[in-house]
């Protein structure tokens, strides 16, 4: 229990206020399924909370008085007087919940998205998701039922009323609280595509289980008075099915689809990048995957070699790992499914790398590093988001041009926060200053327009729809 203490303090400083909720929420949802509430009694609470208090309490003490609340500016939607207190507790913690943080500098992910985007992140295990939670649910009941039968009747044989083994219990009941405390705090509070994450590795073991028991050989004796997880036979039939009616048409589907692509998409022209051949979605950057939208046609030759790869692992990991375990093959079949997923692992980040231009700034802070000197200046056209990759390969901070919004809004406003926020009319005081700047932008022709009639205007670097202008 100390060392329970010590986790949490731990999981609270490092994930807020749900590094307490989870856990201790998983702890009593636990007992009350297992009516072992009055536990709670033989448990050693204080020193536990002795040892979350003593690891905890600091930085919270210490935050609070290096940041006191000081006077708002009116018209922020903020209250009259903020600091630590209001921000964290409040704001990022009870007004995130409900969805009015201030700013709103974030989308929501719709609860019906958020589970399909689940299960899309699953794939290909998807595909036995579904049978391994209705087998979970079911031997969890049926052992319910049989603890009432026992409780009648000391003397019936557990086995005989189909009793689930306690370990098995355990496990089943702790995957879905794990998954499940994850999936319904976020499905009823504010959320991102990527708030399902911590759930999934307790989906990916009760998919393994029902894997394992699929792949298990034993008589047909021992087989007969089993259920559920414990079901060899019924557990490879479960697998069957969803190789069949999931991972057979989809890896079909998707193997033809990024077939048709990279036969018909036509090969780029000299000097044409991938950024002039997309469409642009902003809408859709709040999901991770935000950037496929942008794809049009002529796009996809850029991926030739991604899409071939895709199809081979989707044929893999549909079609082939299908025949080899209707053979009845299921430790094979599952390899070839892993196989099958990793060609298309290998396409995805192929993809990415194509990508990178346009989502990372890298290259050009390559450009800024092999041109700058000490003392020169770079500046973002817009928030920080916009090129925030900048910081880490210059090794330098930026000014921002009407970048004042989103992420260092509110500690903007502390007395010392650094200037670095600019308008148009200070972008062109610095331009033509004496000192050296190197501004990276996502609209060239307005800025080299407007900024050449106050000193030179040179391109020093263009990638991705980004270019790098300097004033010298």
């Amino acid at each position: 229990m100390v060392g329970f203490g010590v986790v949490l303090a731990l999981s609270l400083l490092t994930k807020g206020l749900i590094g307490i909720v989870f856990p201790v929420g998983f702890a009593l949802l636990y007992l009350v399924f297992t009516r072992e509430l009055r536990l709670l009694a033989r448990l050693k609470l204080l020193p536990s909370l002795l040892a979350f208090i003593v690891v905890a309490l600091p930085w919270h003490v210490l935050a609070a008085l290096r940041n006191p609340a000081i006077a708002m500016p009116a018209g922020t939607g903020l209250p009259p007087r903020a600091g630590w207190a209001w921000f964290y507790l409040y704001n990022e913690h009870i007004a995130r919940f409900l969805s009015k943080r201030i700013p709103h500098d974030y989308g929501n992910v719709p609860v019906p998205l958020f589970w399909l985007l689940l299960f899309i992140w699953l794939v290909p295990w998807a595909a036995f998701l579904p049978s391994a939670i209705i087998d979970a649910v079911r031997t969890l009941r049926r052992d319910d039922a049989a603890n009432l039968r026992l409780d009648s009747d000391p003397h019936l044989n557990p086995l005989a009323i189909n009793a689930a083994p306690d370990r098995t219990r355990e496990a089943m009941l702790a995957l879905l609280l794990w998954a499940g405390i994850v999936l319904g705090f976020f499905s009823i509070s504010a959320r991102q595509e990527y708030y399902h994450l911590p759930a999934l590795p307790a989906l990916a073991i009760l998919v393994g289980g029902l894997l394992a028991v699929a792949d298990r050989r034993v008589t047909s004796h021992e087989e007969a008075p089993l259920l559920g997880f414990d079901n060899p036979a019924r557990a490879r039939l479960q697998a069957l099915r969803g190789a069949r009616w999931f991972l057979l048409p989809l890896g079909t589907l998707i193997a033809v689809l990024c077939g048709y692509f990279a036969i018909t998409a036509p090969t780029p022209r000299p000097g044409v990048t991938l950024s002039d051949a997309l469409s642009q979605n902003p809408d859709m950057y709040t999901l991770s995957l935000g950037h496929i939208f942008d794809l049009t046609g002529t796009a996809m030759g850029f991926f030739r070699g991604p899409l071939v790869l895709v199809v081979l692992g989707m044929l893999v990991l549909g079609p082939v790992a299908y025949f080899v375990r209707k053979r009845g093959a299921t430790f094979a079949a599952n390899l070839t499914v892993a196989g099958g997923m990793t060609l298309v692992l290998l396409a995805a980040h192929g993809g990415l790398v194509r990508f990178n231009p346009i989502l990372g700034s890298k290259g050009l802070a390559d450009a800024i590093n092999t041109a700058k000197q000490p003392g020169d200046q770079i500046v973002l056209d817009g928030e920080l988001t916009s090129g925030s990759t900048l910081l880490f390969y210059c090794d330098q901070p930026v000014l921002l041009v009407n970048g004042h919004v989103n992420g260092p809004w509110f500690g903007s406003f502390w007395p010392d926060a650094p200037h670095v926020f600019l308008d148009d009319d200070a972008l062109r005081a610095h331009w033509a200053s004496s000192g050296r700047l190197f501004l990276m932008t996502y609209h060239p022709k307005e800025r080299i327009a407007d900024l050449s009639h106050f000193g030179p205007v040179k391109v020093i670097a263009e990638a991705g729809g980004k270019t790098v202008l300097s004033n010298r």
